[in-house]
Protein backbone atom coordinates (compact mmCIF):
# COMPACT_ATOMS: atom_id res chain seq x y z
CA UNK A 1 0.00 0.00 0.00
CA UNK A 2 1.74 3.35 -0.87
CA UNK A 3 -0.30 6.26 0.13
CA UNK A 4 0.85 9.79 -0.68
CA UNK A 5 -0.53 13.04 0.86
CA UNK A 6 0.18 16.47 -0.23
CA UNK A 7 -0.22 17.88 3.72
CA UNK A 8 -0.67 16.15 7.16
CA UNK A 9 -3.13 13.45 8.23
CA UNK A 10 -5.54 13.43 10.74
CA UNK A 11 -6.27 10.29 12.77
CA UNK A 12 -8.34 12.17 15.29
CA UNK A 13 -11.67 10.54 14.56
CA UNK A 14 -15.24 13.07 15.02
CA UNK A 15 -17.31 9.94 16.07
CA UNK A 16 -15.47 9.02 18.84
CA UNK A 17 -17.34 8.97 22.72
CA UNK A 18 -17.04 12.25 24.65
CA UNK A 19 -15.87 12.00 28.07
CA UNK A 20 -19.66 13.56 29.23
CA UNK A 21 -20.93 10.52 27.38
CA UNK A 22 -18.82 8.40 29.11
CA UNK A 23 -19.53 10.04 32.75
CA UNK A 24 -23.55 10.00 32.19
CA UNK A 25 -23.36 5.80 31.63
CA UNK A 26 -21.25 5.32 34.41
CA UNK A 27 -23.65 7.54 36.82
CA UNK A 28 -26.68 5.55 35.07
CA UNK A 29 -25.43 2.13 35.48
CA UNK A 30 -24.79 3.31 39.14
CA UNK A 31 -27.62 4.31 40.02
CA UNK A 32 -29.40 1.27 38.60
CA UNK A 33 -27.00 -1.32 40.53
CA UNK A 34 -27.45 0.70 43.56
CA UNK A 35 -31.82 0.35 43.48
CA UNK A 36 -30.94 -3.27 42.48
CA UNK A 37 -29.13 -3.62 45.64
CA UNK A 38 -31.73 -1.68 48.39
CA UNK A 39 -34.87 -3.66 46.95
CA UNK A 40 -35.41 -6.56 49.14
CA UNK A 41 -37.48 -8.77 48.71
CA UNK A 42 -40.73 -8.85 50.82
CA UNK A 43 -41.57 -12.33 52.84
CA UNK A 44 -44.57 -14.11 52.92
CA UNK A 45 -45.81 -15.11 56.49
CA UNK A 46 -45.72 -18.77 55.92
CA UNK A 47 -41.25 -17.59 55.15
CA UNK A 48 -41.41 -15.39 58.25
CA UNK A 49 -42.66 -18.27 60.54
CA UNK A 50 -41.02 -21.40 58.84
CA UNK A 51 -38.44 -19.87 56.39
CA UNK A 52 -37.76 -20.63 52.48
CA UNK A 53 -39.22 -23.83 51.30
CA UNK A 54 -36.78 -26.25 50.09
CA UNK A 55 -37.15 -26.69 46.32
CA UNK A 56 -36.00 -30.66 46.56
CA UNK A 57 -37.60 -33.45 48.37
CA UNK A 58 -36.45 -34.91 51.20
CA UNK A 59 -36.39 -34.37 54.62
CA UNK A 60 -36.07 -31.06 55.08
CA UNK A 61 -38.81 -30.06 52.68
CA UNK A 62 -41.53 -32.67 54.75
CA UNK A 63 -40.64 -30.82 57.76
CA UNK A 64 -41.21 -27.22 56.04
CA UNK A 65 -44.99 -28.83 54.77
CA UNK A 66 -45.35 -29.96 58.45
CA UNK A 67 -44.48 -26.52 59.41
CA UNK A 68 -46.42 -24.86 57.01
CA UNK A 69 -49.73 -27.24 57.52
CA UNK A 70 -49.51 -26.17 61.37
CA UNK A 71 -49.07 -22.46 60.34
CA UNK A 72 -52.40 -23.11 57.90
CA UNK A 73 -54.21 -24.71 60.93
CA UNK A 74 -53.20 -21.55 63.45
CA UNK A 75 -53.96 -19.40 60.87
CA UNK A 76 -56.99 -20.58 59.56
CA UNK A 77 -56.11 -20.98 55.88
CA UNK A 78 -56.33 -23.73 53.85
CA UNK A 79 -52.53 -25.56 53.37
CA UNK A 80 -52.91 -25.29 49.44
CA UNK A 81 -52.75 -21.32 49.07
CA UNK A 82 -48.74 -21.75 49.82
CA UNK A 83 -47.74 -25.75 49.47
CA UNK A 84 -47.87 -26.14 45.71
CA UNK A 85 -49.05 -29.52 45.00
CA UNK A 86 -45.84 -31.47 43.73
CA UNK A 87 -45.94 -32.89 40.12
CA UNK A 88 -45.72 -36.78 40.59
CA UNK A 89 -42.96 -38.48 39.24
CA UNK A 90 -43.52 -40.83 36.65
CA UNK A 91 -43.29 -44.00 37.15
CA UNK A 92 -41.43 -46.45 34.72
CA UNK A 93 -42.82 -50.21 34.86
CA UNK A 94 -41.14 -52.07 31.66
CA UNK A 95 -37.72 -52.26 32.32
CA UNK A 96 -35.23 -51.03 29.65
CA UNK A 97 -34.16 -53.27 26.88
CA UNK A 98 -31.44 -51.10 25.55
CA UNK A 99 -28.12 -51.11 25.78
CA UNK A 100 -26.53 -49.43 29.28
CA UNK A 101 -25.05 -45.97 29.08
CA UNK A 102 -22.21 -47.43 30.71
CA UNK A 103 -21.18 -49.21 27.54
CA UNK A 104 -22.01 -46.27 25.22
CA UNK A 105 -19.60 -44.25 27.41
CA UNK A 106 -16.92 -46.93 27.45
CA UNK A 107 -17.20 -47.56 23.67
CA UNK A 108 -16.65 -43.85 22.54
CA UNK A 109 -13.99 -43.33 24.72
CA UNK A 110 -12.24 -46.46 23.20
CA UNK A 111 -13.33 -45.26 19.63
CA UNK A 112 -11.79 -41.83 20.70
CA UNK A 113 -8.68 -42.85 21.88
CA UNK A 114 -8.09 -45.19 18.53
CA UNK A 115 -8.66 -42.56 16.06
CA UNK A 116 -6.63 -39.84 18.21
CA UNK A 117 -3.95 -43.43 18.40
CA UNK A 118 -4.32 -43.38 14.07
CA UNK A 119 -3.87 -39.58 13.47
CA UNK A 120 -0.97 -39.98 15.77
CA UNK A 121 0.93 -42.46 13.92
CA UNK A 122 -0.14 -40.94 10.67
CA UNK A 123 1.61 -37.64 11.93
CA UNK A 124 4.46 -39.23 13.28
CA UNK A 125 6.06 -40.28 10.14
Amino acid sequence: MNIKTDGPVDLCYSNAVSQDTINTAIQSIGQVGSSLTQRQRQFTEVEQKCGKRPSLPGKRRRSWDACATEYAKSAGVAPSTFIPADVPMPTQTTTPTGVPTWVWVVGGAVALGIVGFVIYRATKK
